[in-house]
């Protein structure tokens, strides 16, 4: 016994004096301590770990590795949420603009506040002035056939006619007398009264083929740009209370946009034809002088309401790549 306990405190002292007086050898017994076998196994799984959350395409990884290994000590030791692909502010935002959509049209059908409503506005007894070279036809044909004083009398009713109308209000032109004056041009109806039937539709064989295709593009134009819209509301309360993507969003809202500009573009047409030297006096904020019809306050919050709906479609999901 005396010399098996020689021959190890000779061994502790050549360990002693190898390693120091701050290290610690382990031997065949230690290594075997159940102890030491978990450590080496928890630095392993920890090893294998930070692998696997670095192949992962995850943001946030160095705050959450931070995090699981100890550091950040006295912070605050929450996991960082994962992404989500929905936005849910923006879908809010978006379901508020296409409701409000909706309810504008809804009373611009009932004629409820034409005057906040209406797409356009008719200002009666208005006459966009014919070019020079038409009124100097007209004057040669009235001396050709020999009724000056005829002409002259005429001309004198037309004015005090055109004085008399000049003070007569204007009129809101909903989006019922738009819609029932294009189907009135297809099925009889006449108690329905419509200013857009006596003004295009009564005339539309009679039109030019710009013209033409204005009368009929206005009121299609503006039920798909109402029906697109219903679909988005639809769609926009599905998703404001599901977390699944929803598609189409951007795509629906162009739609909705490009169609709310025809309407515009072929109420002008209406208005003033291809003479686009009025398009000032068609904005009813910053025209100078009255046109037979301008745009109504309601096409402008139409409008408006779309190109909104436009920019925040962009932002409604992330992308892909971020969410993973």
């Amino acid at each position: 016994m005396g010399k098996k306990a020689s021959t190890h405190s000779r061994q502790d002292q050549r360990d002693f004096a190898r390693y120091g007086t701050n290290s610690y050898v382990m031997n065949k017994r230690d290594m075997s301590s159940p102890y030491v076998a978990n450590y080496y196994a928890a630095k392993q799984q920890r090893q294998q770990y930070v692998v696997a959350q670095k192949n992962r395409p995850i943001r946030g990884y160095d705050q959450y590795d931070s995090i699981e290994s100890g550091r950040n000590v006295g912070k605050a030791k929450t996991r960082p949420k994962e992404l989500r692909a929905k936005r849910g502010a923006i879908v809010i935002i978006m379901l508020i603009l296409m409701v409000a959509y909706v309810a504008v049209a809804a009373l611009s059908f009932f004629n409820v506040l034409p005057q906040y409503t209406s797409i356009f506005v008719k200002n009666p007894g208005v006459v966009i002035a014919a070019p020079a070279e038409e009124e100097e036809t007209e004057e040669e044909a009235a001396e050709a056939a020999g009724e000056e004083a005829t002409g002259e009398e005429e001309t004198t009713a037309e004015e005090e006619t055109t004085e008399e109308e000049s003070t007569e209000e204007a009129i809101s032109l909903t989006n019922r007398d738009i819609v029932m004056g294009f189907v009135k041009s297809f099925v009889e109806m006449p108690a329905e009264e419509s200013h857009f039937y006596n003004d295009a539709m009564s005339i539309v064989k009679e039109a030019g083929i710009v013209n033409k295709i204005a009368y009929y593009a206005l009121p299609i134009a503006y039920v798909l740009a109402l029906l697109i819209a219903l679909v988005q509301l639809v769609r926009l309360l599905i998703a404001a209370f599901t977390p699944k993507r929803r598609k189409l969003f951007i795509l629906g809202s162009i739609l909705l946009f490009v169609l709310n500009i025809v309407v515009i573009a072929t109420g002008y047409i209406w208005s003033a034809g291809t003479n686009f030297a009025y398009i000032t006096n068609y904005i009813p904020f910053i025209a100078k002088e009255l046109i037979p019809i301008q745009l109504g306050i309601g096409g402008l919050i139409s409008l408006g309401i779309s190109l909104l709906s436009l920019i925040f479609s962009f932002f409604a999901y992330r992308s892909k790549k971020k969410v993973g």
